[in-house]
């Protein structure tokens, strides 16, 4: 890998400074067009392949005011030769649209840093994480057109680097908590820059005291805090449907989560963008593209009380709409999204080239060595004791007894497409977990413990969750089953005392025979089975509550779950997986159980 920079950026040259000037004003009017990925070997620095450094060009391309092309003209070569690259899309925001959607740019110490290694040729390594929206859940393609892929693609194609570090950690359903629990454990040491995407799955309306503010403050701490101080952008999905209330049904504007994440990150200086802010007025006029007055797939996110009946499109009107169903956004609205990121980095462009050097890095400004004291009074920066995800959550099996870790989909391409866990499928099978629930040696009190299952519409069962030795906790029975036609990791959430050795087990039980009474219960399932094996196609997902659930986060094919679903049907509906765990000293906000069965029928079903 190149060898990255270190250390503050010296006043770049005037020549510089004139070619930089050019090129980010190119980007920030360029429109239309495709451009092919560069190609360049380790013997050439990155920069080698920035010919577009001296070119410029005249063509734009804007809409009026109904969202009709009124001009569009061919960009003509000056005299170096050659036109910049756009965007490598048709772009779907005008210009006035991504100047309303820059919510706030701040100082622009960490993403002016970012944009000046872009220039100078360094790899860099760029994280999204958030929800199913970051997952890329309306997309047609969420490996190609979900708004985290055709972001990274702008970055790739604008600053070719083989070395470049394009993740996607994004988990459906999750909240901010779950992240700032274990950003450690999720985002490379090395990131350069963060996007973090939860304005919709955190608490629509909670004081800034509450639990579900302080998760998002500390997850923005969390990430500034990496050692590579990376930027942050903070990115505002928004879903008309959903934004209800004081009378109206949808577009509701002052909808308060985004207002309150926006205050929370304009004090730590990161940079946010809005769709709703963006996209609003286009909206409420109906005009193409961002139309809502139908949505592509009206049964796919259950309808809300609130919600009007709404139609789906024909095919030809696909363009026309904006949203995939009620909560995501299709191809149109990814594209937007995608456009509002690469806007905040060509405004850093464009800053770099006019003032020639970095902003001050100030000791309490988001650039600088040091963080201020929470926003939040009392607010305190505490990780998660253990964050065992992926590859980690194996070694804390002591025992089992009917259960073996396999992956559900052994054909996936990548550890985290294979969705491994440990699996039992019949009553009576047991599995014993070894784990530390201290905040530190000989500490007492509780500790928050969240266990992350499978929970599925076919050939699930329940198993009862209770501390075996060390620590003591009330034994829960958990529900694997439910009516949603998805397969979701979701997150069982339990107090347990603080040991140096708890051991938990988990036991599945016979549903016939009936739960024991003494036990709480977790979940809402049915059971019995759903219609196995009769769900429509489509991506569904494992691993939507909770960073844990990192291990199997990538869409799976309807085939292999679907058949997967109904061999556990055919041995008694008792099948229970086990794939994340998490103990946290701080209170994590998950969403809610009523929000978890809504959320999961949008995020794909199998």
């Amino acid at each position: 890998m190149q060898q990255r920079q270190q250390g503050r950026w010296a006043p770049l040259s005037s020549a510089l400074l004139a070619l930089l000037l050019v090129a980010a004003l190119a980007v920030g009017s360029s429109r239309h067009g495709r451009s092919q990925l560069a190609q360049h070997t380790s013997e050439l620095p990155a920069r080698a392949s920035l010919g577009w450094l001296a070119q410029s060009e005249a063509g734009t391309q804007e809409r009026d005011a109904e969202g009709a092309a009124v001009h569009a003209s061919t960009p003509t070569p000056n005299k170096a030769g050659g036109v910049p690259p756009p965007l490598p899309w048709a772009c779907v925001l005008m210009p006035k649209q991504l100047r309303r959607g820059l919510s706030y740019y701040g100082s622009g110490a960490r993403i002016e840093r970012l944009a000046a290694r872009l220039l100078s040729g360094e790899a860099i390594t760029a994280v999204t994480i958030g929800g199913s929206v970051t997952l890329g859940r309306g997309a047609s393609d969420e490996a190609a057109t979900s708004y985290a892929a055709l972001f990274f693609r702008y970055l790739n194609e604008t600053f070719p680097h083989r070395d470049h570090q394009l993740l996607n950690k994004a988990i459906s359903a999750t909240t901010s908590a779950i992240f700032a629990a274990c950003t450690e454990s999720i985002l490379p040491q090395d990131t350069d820059l963060a996007v973090v995407e939860f304005t919709f799955n955190d608490a629509e309306a909670a004081p800034y005291t509450d639990a579900a503010r302080r998760g998002f403050e500390r997850l923005l701490r969390s990430l500034a805090r990496l050692p590579r101080r990376p930027a942050v952008i903070v990115l505002h999905h928004w879903a008309w449907h959903f934004a209800h209330g004081d009378g109206q049904s949808g577009g509701l504007f002052y909808r308060p989560a985004e207002a309150q994440l926006t205050t929370i990150a304009e004090y730590y200086d990161m940079p946010t963008a809005s769709l709703r802010n963006a996209a609003y007025r286009h909206m409420q006029a109906n005009l193409s593209p961002f139309k809502v007055a139908k949505v592509r797939n009206a049964t796919r996110v259950f309808p809300r009380p609130w919600m009007p009946p709404l139609e789906e499109p024909g095919a030809a009107e696909w363009p026309d709409f904006f949203y995939n169903d009620f909560m995501h956004p299709s191809d149109t609205g990814h594209k937007a999204l995608a456009e509002l990121l690469a806007g905040v980095v060509q405004a850093a462009l464009r800053n770099v080239a006019l003032h020639g050097e970095l902003a001050d890095e100030g000791p309490t400004d988001s650039g600088g060595r040091e963080l201020p004291p929470p926003m939040i009074p009392g607010n305190v920066d505490t990780p998660a004791s253990l964050c065992a995800v992926l590859e980690r959550f194996k070694p804390l099996a002591r025992a089992m007894e009917g259960f073996e870790y396999r992956a559900e989909r052994p054909e996936g391409g990548t550890f985290v497409e294979q969705k491994w866990g440990f699996t039992g499928e019949a009553p009576g099978a047991w599995l014993e977990l070894a784990v530390s629930t201290e905040e530190a040696p000989g500490s007492n009190g509780t500790a928050e413990v969240l266990l992350g299952h499978l929970r599925s519409y076919c050939g699930m069962g329940q198993a009862r969750v209770e501390c075996q030795s060390g620590c003591s906790c009330q034994p829960t029975v958990v529900e694997a089953l439910w009516e949603e036609r998805t397969s979701l990791l979701q997150m069982h959430q339990f107090a347990v005392t603080q040991h140096p050795e708890c051991v938990l087990r988990i036991t599945i039980l016979d549903r016939q025979a009936g739960s024991d009474s003494s036990s709480s219960s977790s979940g809402s399932g049915s059971g019995s089975d759903v219609g196995c094996g009769t769900g429509d196609g489509g991506a569904a997902t494992a691993g939507n509550t909770t960073a844990g659930a990192t291990a199997a986060t990538d869409s799976s094919s309807s085939s292999s779950s679907k058949s997967s679903s109904s061999s556990s049907s055919s041995s008694g509906a008792s099948k229970f997986q086990v794939a994340a765990l998490v103990v946290t000293h701080i209170h994590v906000v998950l969403v809610s159980s009523s929000a978890q069965g809504g959320l999961a029928a949008a995020v794909g079903r199998r």
